[in-house]
This record gives C-alpha cells, sequence and structure tokens, in this order.
C-alpha cells in the first residue's frame, strides 16, 4: 500500500514514515497534490499553529488535493494539527483550548470509537502522546471516536474514509528524544498539563514539577 505523508512546513513527518515503515507500508513524504491525491492513504501530520498551516497548504495545492480525496470517499488520515486542519475545512471551528496538553496519557474512547479501529485503545495500560493547545469542533456529519477529561473532541470519523487525531498515535517512546529536545522551550514554558499514563495530570511551571492538581 503507497501511503503520501504530506509535507507542508508543519513538521512531524519522520515519525510518522517510521511508524508506517514499522507495519510495511511503501510511504514517501510529498508536497505534491498530485501525489497526495493518487495514493491509497494519504496522511495530514503536523504540529503547530492551525492557521499559518492552512495558508501553508493552499500555497502548495495540497488542499485541493485533499479536498477531492474527501470528496471521492479516498482515506485520509489526520495527526494532531492535520485533525484541526481536518475539521476547519469540513466547516468547523478551530481554537486556542482552555489548557496545553503535553505528555503521555490516556483517551476514553465512546461506543463507536469501541467499535472502531481505535478499539486497542480501550486497554487498561493503553496510552498515546498528546502535545496540542488548539482544540477543535466535532464536524457535521462527524462522529466522535474519544474524549478525556481536557477535551471532549480527540478523535473523529467523517464517513468511512477519514479519520482524524488529536493525538500522536504513531509516537514510539524509544525514539522520542530528539522530539523532548526540540521543544525544551515549550515544556519549560508556564502551566504545561501532563497526562501521566492514567494518573492525575502533573503541572509545570518555570520549569519545575509541581504537585499533582485535580482535574
Amino acid at each position: 500500500m503507497r501511503v503520501a505523508i504530506c509535507d507542508y512546513g508543519a513538521g512531524n513527518t519522520r515519525s510518522v514514515t517510521a511508524a508506517l515503515a514499522r507495519l510495511g507500508a511503501e510511504a514517501f513524504v510529498t508536497s505534491d497534490p498530485d501525489a497526495a491525491f493518487g495514493a491509497h492513504l494519504t496522511v495530514l501530520p503536523g504540529v503547530g499553529s492551525a492557521r499559518s498551516a492552512m495558508a501553508a497548504l493552499r500555497a502548495s495545492g495540497l488542499d485541493d488535493a485533499l479536498r477531492s480525496r474527501s470528496t471521492q470517499g479516498r482515506p485520509t488520515l489526520g495527526i494532531c494539527l492535520g485533525s484541526q486542519l481536518m475539521a476547519r475545512a469540513l466547516g468547523s471551528r478551530v481554537y486556542p483550548g482552555a489548557t496545553k496538553e503535553i505528555g503521555w496519557g490516556p483517551v476514553e474512547l465512546t461506543a463507536a470509537g469501541r467499535t472502531s479501529c481505535l478499539a486497542p485503545l480501550s486497554a487498561e495500560n493503553a496510552v498515546v502522546l498528546h502535545w496540542h493547545g488548539d482544540t477543535f469542533d466535532l464536524p457535521l456529519g462527524a462522529v466522535r471516536l474519544a474524549f478525556n477529561t481536557h477535551y471532549e473532541n480527540q478523535a473523529f470519523a467523517h464517513g468511512a474514509h477519514a479519520l482524524a487525531l488529536q493525538f500522536h498515535i504513531e509516537a514510539d517512546p524509544r525514539r522520542l528524544e530528539q522530539w523532548y529536545v526540540g521543544h525544551t522551550v515549550e515544556l519549560a514554558g508556564p502551566a504545561c498539563r501532563f497526562p501521566c499514563c492514567g494518573r492525575r495530570p502533573l503541572t509545570w511551571r518555570n520549569g519545575r514539577r509541581r504537585k499533582p492538581v485535580k482535574s
């Protein structure tokens, strides 16, 4: 299966490529709209601001390719920033969330989520990597698949061909040292909340870990 990973300057292409390689997929990174449209599966990754990312998508022409895939029912996966862009493309609002989620933690699955491809995340010790400060409203016609204490929309499906994940399901904890180093300023910032593998979140202020706070 050929999988196109869209490169529009928002990063996160390496971890997605590595995850797909472990699954045996023939993945390639591209900024070519035709290549993105023609793949069996197209992945929209990314971290950062939805507003600047949408502008970059338009400049590259990838937004038209993704819109055409959606119209024709071709499989598309959005990860983190990619999920926000998918929500915006489907007419929903993307906006700053009440708290910044950074760290490993669980998500809760809805009834629809428990019968979806996300079913393994219902396991007791299953955790994913959260790394976002923005969120989105559920698009019209979409089905909510996952939520947690801080955000009601952690994943959704739109039809049988589009899946959007607010979290990083592709992240490998053994290979994230470079990621952490690259985000040291953000990690040391004020009031970053860490969902800690099922325990109460920790709050980080001025680079120092404080006691758990109530959710």
